[in-house]
């Protein structure tokens, strides 16, 4: 199941840590307009599992 985290903000450090643990992608909140194609992208890439 892809895992999209939104927030604040996130320092790089804490986003690459997050990404190895498991989370599909993140958006920060001041660029949302990524939401829509990082969802769409995720649930291709689930779909190809």
């Amino acid at each position: 199941m892809p895992f999209i985290f939104v927030s604040a903000s996130l320092g790089e450090e804490v986003a690459i840590e997050t990404l190895k643990r498991g989370a599909t992608d993140y958006v920060l909140k001041q660029r949302l307009g990524r939401l829509v194609p990082c969802v769409q992208r995720a649930l291709r890439e689930a779909q190809e599992r």
